[in-house]
């Protein structure tokens, strides 16, 4: 027998010796059954991995209101920076002077036009009655009636008149057309808001947007740092 095995021999002769005298010794009894006294009911929930972060609190959203120059001549604000606005309440409004002025002058173009359009109508009625006079003008037998020549000349007159009518037709079209924008415009003067919210800002220069809100529901906004997971691949 070597040297190696009588020392493995030794080694587990000690072990169950200890073992032994640890389980049949009275006075270091070892306890081997345990009650429990607590019961936990088992829960079933997602875990979450929180990464703390610097945020701040700010508006949700941000609506500009601008002004149109071609709409009209800006009056005057009706809110004030801070000041709490809902669906409707007036913000700034226009000026109706130059508006009004505006139409005055669309109104005079068109009665303009529609005097030209009277005058030469009746210039057209004219020109359908000497047709007709002309065209009951006797002739000789087998002869063509000598105021044939006439007679193209004034239907020439006649189509040419008709065409100026429809331009006028046209443009007297265009001035009403100009007059229903302007009434638009008068019914629009005031501008209100489309939101709930708080002004923010106002630009007395009427600078675009002249008119900034805030709604007053916000989120946070920070910086999260991404991390990066490496997976190791066995080769």
């Amino acid at each position: 027998m070597t040297w190696k095995l009588r020392l493995l021999l030794i080694g587990v002769t000690l072990l169950l010796a200890c073992n032994i005298a640890l389980i049949f010794l009275k006075s270091d009894k070892i306890s081997r059954t345990y009650y429990i006294d607590e019961w936990t009911a088992v829960k079933k929930q997602d875990l979450l991995e929180t990464m703390p972060a610097k945020g701040v609190l700010a508006p949700k959203e941000e609506h500009h209101l601008y002004y149109e120059n071609t709409t009209g001549t800006f009056k005057g604000f009706l809110v004030e920076k801070g000041d709490e606005v809902q669906p409707g309440t007036g913000l700034f409004e226009y000026s109706p002077d130059d508006i009004a002025l505006t139409k005055e002058n669309f109104q005079i173009e068109k009665e303009k036009l529609e005097r030209e359009q009277t005058s030469i109508e009746s210039h057209i009625r004219d020109l359908e009655s000497m047709q007709r006079t002309l065209a009951l003008t006797p002739a000789e037998e087998d002869e063509p009636n000598p105021n044939a020549y006439m007679i193209q000349t004034v239907e020439r007159d006649i189509a040419e008149k008709e065409l100026q009518v429809s331009r006028l037709e046209s443009e007297i079209q265009k001035y009403e057309d100009l007059m229903d924008a302007a009434d638009e415009s008068l019914s629009n003067l005031t501008v209100e808001s489309e939101v709930e919210g708080t002004v923010k800002s106002i630009k007395n220069d009427l600078t675009n947007p002249v008119v900034t809100i805030i709604s007053n529901e916000q989120k946070v906004e920070g910086f999260l740092q991404s991390r990066k997971f490496i997976k190791r691949q066995k080769e």
